[in-house]
Order: structure tokens, then sequence, then C-alpha cells
């Protein structure tokens, strides 16, 4: 009777499904795996979101390895960050990107081109001082520091104040094109005709046709290029009064007026000007 009692007994306990080691790794594997793509995830989100305030944050405590990351606020670290930017302590930063980063804002901030000296990898130094020269509209002789041809022709051809430095950029393309953008400082027809690339000749004689305000300038080149011209003459126009004064003038078979005035309403917000124009424009 006891015997059966104790059969009966371990026969009602539940009997439990052992875990296999081959199971067991799966589940450590999934793990794992899940980790990793939310910490690939979090620095996705942080490299594409820098400048916000919460993920932003988070890269920034990532990147800059320096006094800052003595910190857990995230204000606190990028007040940090910025109090070194602000100082000139780029040195604090032990990642070199990060310190480079820094002395490219230090020189903006300060419009100080030197320094962008102390930037060690040469082709992040030349950008800086692009950069710099362009942004702050600096002397053309700065672009002499930059020995990277291609960077140095876009120094030259974004600070050009005469034809003359125009004519020491090396590629065509940028050459011409800074050539069209100076054209109005002299008023040069001659110029404008020297060019070979169509666009920018384009460019240059519809520079010079509105700078001078005299749309038969236009007239120097021929087909599509004309009347392009003379549309753009036209949408330069920035009253009712100048419009006015195309009213025979023509490009691809219609009245210049009408872009004229399309134009200006749109530049004033003027809808009365909408109503002025030729039906089916």
């Amino acid at each position: 009777m006891e015997q059966n009692f104790q059969q009966q007994e371990s026969n009602s306990q539940p009997i439990s499904n052992p875990i296999t080691p081959q199971k067991n790794n799966k589940k450590r594997i999934l793990l794992l795996v899940s980790i990793i793509i939310i910490v690939v995830c979090l620095l996705g989100v942080g490299a594409l979101a820098f400048t916000s305030d919460s993920v932003g944050d988070f890269f920034v405590k990532i990147i800059y390895n320096g006094d800052c990351d003595r910190l857990s606020n995230p204000k606190s670290i990028r007040d940090c960050v910025t109090k070194i930017v602000h100082n000139n302590e780029c040195d604090k930063f032990a990642n070199l990107d990060s310190r480079e980063i820094c002395f490219k804002e230090v020189a903006f901030e300060k419009n100080n081109v030197t320094i962008c000296n102390n930037i060690a990898t040469q082709d992040r130094k030349e950008s800086c001082v692009l950069s710099l020269v362009i942004d702050k509209g600096s002397s053309p002789e700065l672009c002499n520091k930059i020995t990277n041809s291609i960077m140095h022709d876009q120094c030259l051809g974004g600070t050009a104040k005469s034809i003359d430095t125009c004519n020491q950029i090396n590629q065509m393309d940028m050459k011409e094109a800074c050539v069209a953008s100076t054209v109005k400082l002299i008023n040069d027809l001659a110029v404008c005709q020297g060019l070979t690339i169509g666009v920018h000749k384009l460019d240059c004689i519809s520079n010079l046709a509105n700078s001078l305000g005299d749309i038969s300038i236009c007239d120097n080149l021929g087909g599509e290029d004309r009347d392009n011209c003379r549309v753009r003459f036209a949408n330069s126009f920035t009253n009712q009064e100048q419009c006015e004064t195309l009213a025979s003038e023509i490009a691809y078979g219609k009245n210049l007026i009408d872009n004229c005035y399309h134009a200006v309403a749109l530049k004033s917000k003027d809808i009365s000007l909408c109503y002025k124009m030729a039906e089916g424009y």
C-alpha cells in the first residue's frame, strides 16, 4: 500500500522539458545579435542626428573622448565641447578627427585662416583654408596656401574680383565660369565672345545684358540661347514699370512682358500683376 502511494506520488510530479545545450546556444546567439543590432542603430541614428539635443549629445560623447567624457549630463557635455571650441583648446580632444574639426570651427569663429595650420591632415587643412577664404570673401592671394590644384582653382574662382584672377585658373571649365560671373565688373562684350564653352558664354552675355540693362546684347547669341538670354533679362526686373519697356520684345514666340510680370509678381507677392498677363501664358 505504501509502495503504491509512493509510486502514485512520483507519477503525479510534472515532467519538465529539459533545455538542450543546442537550444541554449541558439538563445545566446539571438540575444547577442539583437544587442549588436541595437548598438549599430543607436550609432547610426547618432551620426545622422548629430545636431539634435538627445541622440546628438549621445553621439558627441562617443567621439569626443577628452575632458568632456567625465560629464554625464548631455547639456553639460554639449556646453563642454562648445567651451573647448570657443577657447581654442582643441588639443583637449584626444581623437584626431575631433581635434581637426575643432580647429576648423575655431578658424571660422575667429575668422583666422592661420588656425587651419593646426590641422595635421593636409587635405583637411587645405579644405579649411578654402572654405574660410570663400565664406569670408577674403583676398585671392590666400589661395596660394593651397597646393591641391582642384581646390586652388576653386579658391580662385570663389574669390575672384577681376578677370585677371580668373585667368590664373588652370581648369578651363572653372576658368570660363569665373569669367562669366565677373564680367559685370568690366562690362566687356569681347570677353564673353572669347569663351568656348556654350553654357558659360550664355551666362556671360546674360550677365552683361542685365548689368548694362540692354536686351539687345542677347542678339550676340543665336537660336535658343538668344531666347534664353532674353527671358533671363525679363526675369531680372523688379517692378511693373520695367516690365512695360518689354511690350514689343519676343522670346520663344511669346511676349516677354508676361515673363516679366510673372517674375515681379513672385518677387513682390503682388497677385494683381498676374491679371495683366496674356491669357494662356
